[in-house]
């Protein structure tokens, strides 16, 4: 539970790939490892560690909507959380917007795309977490990387 709670302290603004060798880092104590993430969020993912948080107090932690959501879909395969990146803003709106564009991720927004994405898991059938991923993998692959 721990190293799923780092892993999500760890990944804003952070490649998955680059996550994983952070979380690594962490989780074996590694605390001078540069993170490739925000200062803050290390001392996040170290305090998880730390105090060998529960569930509950790992949320805490984290705090945020977007974070907590991606802890819980990474920790529990029952997951009904959705989690509301920037990729997964980017595909609500349907086409790749600069940065400087983008309008600002607000609850209002946050709620009206995961609504979105559940009613596309009741849709087809499927959890929300593997509706939210097939739309991730498919936006990432398709439209954002070639910008």
């Amino acid at each position: 539970m721990s190293v799923c709670g780092v892993i999500a302290a760890l990944s804003p603004r952070n490649k998955w790939e680059r996550n994983l060798i952070d979380a690594k880092a962490i989780c074996e104590r590694k605390y001078e490892h540069k993170c490739s993430t925000f200062n803050a969020n290390k001392a996040k993912a170290m305090a998880i560690l730390d105090e060998c948080a529960s569930y509950e107090r790992i949320l805490e932690i984290l705090s945020g909507t977007k974070v907590t959501a991606f802890f819980d879909n990474i920790f529990s395969a029952e997951s009904q959380r959705v989690t509301v990146d920037v990729h997964m803003k980017l595909a609500a709106f349907g086409k790749y917007i600069p940065e400087a564009e983008r309008p600002r991720m607000t609850d209002k927004l946050y709620q009206e795309i995961e609504n979105a994405i559940r009613r596309v898991a009741v849709q087809y059938g499927i959890a929300p977490v593997e509706a939210q991923g097939a739309i991730w993998i498919t936006w990432k692959e398709c439209f954002y990387d070639e910008k």
